[in-house]
């Protein structure tokens, strides 16, 4: 039985090495998890921040054991501890690093979306290693696991046949004006037919709020979690966090965005100029729902730590707030003149 914690990721990190022969670690994957549900949480919260630390620290072959007195115990500070617990996991207990050093160079990214796929992978061609994860899926797969996990949050208030219905009469109503080819489309429609369903239930404060939770809170411990896993490893958090989202305009948002951006050494300034989402919330007359996609980003916004990770980050505004663009506005923090 595969174990997606911290435990079963360090032991396996280790084990593997020794039983294929390898004197590096070029490809770490965290696979199948999708086939196991009751994982999901688990492997996001413990597993997959414990393959991003070590992926950013040398390896040069698996940990020597060392003998401890009853009192003397080492263990790998990389590794987060079991849950719950403040203890470091089993399986790295009274083991040494062969080589704690951070890695010179290595960079973290961090998947955004959803765990179902990640793969992280360090590229060595002849330049300083790089810690990258990627999406196996695509955008309509991972878009598929938000619905799916939308959707189990509110079978409760709201049977699967309604909101079935109300996803065909949304993509009716956006889709001549923003195309029914756009892999967002079904997701936002879903979004939209269970706040309706819910506006026929109870006040529009409370829709508006279990449309929210339902939205934001299956995924936000590991975005957020991840998030700060990959910035707390990175030797350069600002080119991470960047890297992430320069990745993300293009393989996830895709064209249906349109961005401005602006750049140099210190600084890295995006612009959502066309917001896909705020354009369907219109079509089906529900712009109320605007901030609720808006603050889906609070979950990696929150893990950035401006003096722990030197990085400076403002949002003051959003089009579905009223402004004319969404800055995403990234700095390094010691660049950053004072207010």
């Amino acid at each position: 039985m595969r174990d997606f914690g911290a435990d079963g990721v360090c032991r396996s990190r280790d084990d593997s090495p020794a039983r294929l022969g390898p004197d590096r670690v070029d490809v770490a994957l965290l696979h199948d998890v999708d086939l196991r549900p009751g994982e999901r949480d688990r492997a996001a919260r413990e597993g997959l921040p414990a393959v991003l630390l070590a992926l950013t620290r040398r390896w040069s072959g698996p940990a020597r054991r060392r003998r401890c007195g009853p009192t003397r115990r080492t263990w790998r500070s990389r590794c987060p501890p079991r849950s719950g617990t403040t203890s470091p996991p089993r399986g790295c207990c009274d083991r040494e690093p062969a080589d704690p050093r951070p890695a010179r160079g290595v960079r973290s990214w961090v998947v955004s979306e959803t765990l179902v796929g990640a793969r992280l992978v360090v590229e060595r061609a002849g330049r300083p290693a790089r810690a990258r994860v990627r999406t196996e899926k695509d955008t309509t797969t991972v878009n598929d696991h938000i619905i799916e996990l939308f959707r189990a949050h509110l079978a409760d208030h709201v049977p699967a046949a309604e909101v079935d219905a109300g996803v065909a009469r949304a993509v009716a109503e956006a889709g001549p004006r923003v195309g029914c080819d756009s892999p967002h489309l079904p997701l936002t429609a879903t979004v939209v037919a269970g706040y309706r369903a819910l506006l026929d239930r109870m006040p529009r404060e409370e829709a508006l709020s279990l449309v929210a939770q339902a939205f934001h809170e299956p995924l936000r411990p590991y975005v957020h979690d991840t998030t700060k896993a990959a910035l707390d490893a990175s030797d350069d958090p600002f080119r991470t966090i960047t890297d992430v989202s320069k990745d993300r305009e293009v393989t996830y948002f895709g064209a249906d965005f349109a961005f401005a951006r602006s750049e140099d050494a210190d600084s890295y300034l995006l612009d959502v100029t066309r917001c896909f989402y705020v354009a369907v919330l219109a079509a089906c007359g529900v712009p109320e729902l605007g901030p609720v996609f808006c603050r889906f980003d609070a979950a990696w916004i929150g893990a950035i730590d401006r003096d722990r990770h030197g990085v400076d980050f403002t949002r003051p505004t959003t089009i579905a707030l009223g402004g004319t663009t969404c800055p995403f506005h990234f700095r390094r923090a010691d660049r950053v003149p004072p207010a």
